[in-house]
């Protein structure tokens, strides 16, 4: 049975709905400062009115009941009730208690699918690889403030911060060390978020605070889409509690959000996550395409990164088939680059598909050394007999170690021993899967 205040209440709406709705902002001022609700709730009725202090009022007392497990029970035959409930914009609800009722529109929101015609980020101010020429002309027309960050071109491995101050740009060299960034060398952050987020607040040695974002063209703003699609939580609602596992990019903590234990994947260094991403698809993409070669019996012979082609959707083919034969023929050892051949193909004209799995280990070392020669400062005549007793090249600054461990597989004096492209394509896929989304 419903209570009697629950009773009151529904009288009430009943009694405000028959009447004509407007705003009394007269009666609002008197009698919010000086008569109880109950005094409010009769000014409305009986002044003919609407008060908006008292719709206001009766909302937030609606939803302090049914917080508390009542439901607020409305009679079906009241026909004039149902048609001023669509007007005031209430919803149908159910509470932890499982009993039904009604809450006001404006204290929920409809949570939909993420749309976005463009590819969301969480770091949508950052470009990527691109000069510094580049960034000035993205940074055009001047507006003080607005900022960008880019691959360092100077610096492999280091980022740099471009932000426009008084009709120039200004560019600053962002770091990477030990796992973190700072500009300064003072202070340090362990992602670029973070970074971002501290110049936002204060300029603290910059020309200027950063205020105004540039977009990189054809991403959204992830923070943004979660947030209007209703997918974006209340961080001060969320509370870590403890760590229950470690990835490459990030840690699993189990968390507290309201009241309810979570599972929560904490991103160590985004901008080091979601290169990753890119470069995975470029890996994988090699694979597959090897992996097709190998299922039709054929050798590349000369897989390397400057044989690759990359898209600006970081889509990956390969290219340069002048040296591509069937698995079964031979080949003149004197054309081939020595530095990407595996020992058995250079010493005994031994090729396989497992001879291009070599190859492909020493591709993924190029990528992460940002395009440097391999077995740097070793001469080329001795690069095959160190290989030969069990020589491997040192794994690149920032490289993950599941990545190198891929590397070190493909290198495998063993040609039996090596992977298949099929099995490394099935590794590849489950590292990113486990690091990047458990």
């Amino acid at each position: 049975m419903p209570s009697a205040r629950t009773e009151y209440l529904t009288g009430f709406l009943q009694a405000c709905l028959l009447l004509s709705p407007s705003s009394c902002l007269r009666h609002r001022k008197i009698y919010s400062r000086h008569f109880p609700f109950e005094s409010v709730c009769a000014c409305t009725v009986f002044a003919g009115k609407q008060c908006l202090l008292s719709c206001l009022i009766f909302s937030l007392f609606w939803l302090q009941l049914y917080a508390s497990g009542s439901a607020l029970m409305l009679p079906a035959e009241t026909g004039r009730l149902r048609s001023g409930l669509r007007a005031l914009s209430v919803w149908p609800a159910k509470n932890a208690a499982g009993r039904e009722g009604t809450i006001p529109a404006n204290y929920v929101q409809k949570r939909e699918g993420v749309k976005s015609g463009g590819k969301l980020s969480l770091m949508p101010w950052f470009h990527g690889k691109i000069t510094r020429e580049q960034a000035e002309r993205l940074l055009y027309p001047p507006e003080t403030g607005l900022f960008l960050v880019r691959e360092s071109t100077n610096y492999p491995g280091d980022y740099t911060l471009c932000v426009s101050c008084d009709g120039k740009v200004e560019h600053y060299r962002i770091i990477y060390h030990d796992g973190k960034l700072s500009i300064d060398e003072e202070e340090y952050f362990e992602n670029l978020m973070q970074l971002m987020e501290h110049y936002t607040k204060d300029a603290d040695g910059l020309c200027t605070r950063l205020i105004k974002p540039k977009i990189m063209e054809g991403t959204v703003a992830a923070q943004d889409e979660f947030s209007r699609s209703g997918w974006a939580l209340n961080r001060k609602e969320l509370k870590l509690i403890q760590t229950i596992g470690k990835g490459e990019f990030g840690d699993v903590m189990v968390g507290d959000y309201r009241g309810k234990k979570v599972a929560v994947k904490c991103i160590k260094h985004d901008a080091t996550a979601q290169a990753f991403v890119a470069e995975a698809s470029v890996m994988t993409d090699v694979c597959k395409a090897m992996e097709y070669l190998e299922a039709n019996n054929f050798v590349h012979r000369d897989l390397a990164a400057r044989n690759v082609l990359v898209s600006e959707d970081n889509i990956a083919k390969v290219s340069d088939f002048g040296l591509t034969k069937e698995a079964s023929s031979t080949q003149d050892t004197a054309k081939l680059p020595v530095k990407w051949t595996s020992p058995e193909a250079l010493r005994e004209k031994a090729f396989s598909t497992k001879s291009d799995v070599w190859s492909y280990g020493i591709l993924l070392w190029e990528i992460y050394s940002f395009g440097r020669v391999p077995y740097p400062r070793i001469p080329l005549k001795e690069v095959v007999p160190r290989v030969e007793k069990g020589y491997k090249m040192d794994s690149p600054d920032g490289c993950p170690v599941v990545v190198y461990d891929i590397m070190k597989l493909c290198w495998t004096l063993d040609p039996v021993v090596r992977p298949s492209f099929r099995e490394l394509r099935q590794k590849l896929q489950d590292i990113i899967a486990k690091e990047l989304y458990r």
